[in-house]
């Protein structure tokens, strides 16, 4: 899965995570009510790594939604993650689809070899 510049919930949903100390922490703690977002977001933070679905995430660092694609690259490996300066535009989005085919998202991972 390829996500740039990812939104995934609202402002004051991605502020409670941040005073929380991220995705880990929060770990969707809070669920007074399930709305599809928090429920995303509890699944993303509770699901170990190896569980996930391979995500690849860009982002341009002054983006509106760069707070979101941050808290999410908490989660990946750095080989999975790429950022750009600029903002939410296609020129940001050209560059990031760029340095991401360069990485070559779509060669499958390398399989452990039993011991």
């Amino acid at each position: 899965m390829i996500l740039l510049t990812p939104y995934l919930e609202s402002a004051g949903l991605i502020a409670e995570v941040c005073r929380a100390g991220g995705l880990r922490p929060w770990s969707g703690s809070n669920t007074e009510t399930q709305l599809p977002e928090r429920a995303l977001l509890g699944w993303l933070a509770t699901t170990p790594l190896g569980k996930l679905p391979r995500i690849v995430v860009g982002y341009a660092r002054d983006d509106r939604f760069a707070a979101v694609a941050t808290l999410l690259a908490e989660l990946l490996p750095a080989e999975q993650v790429s950022s750009t300066p600029g903002g939410h535009d296609w020129a940001s989005l050209r560059v990031l689809w760029r340095m991401i085919l360069d990485q070559n998202p779509f060669k499958p991972p390398p399989r452990a070899v039993p011991v």
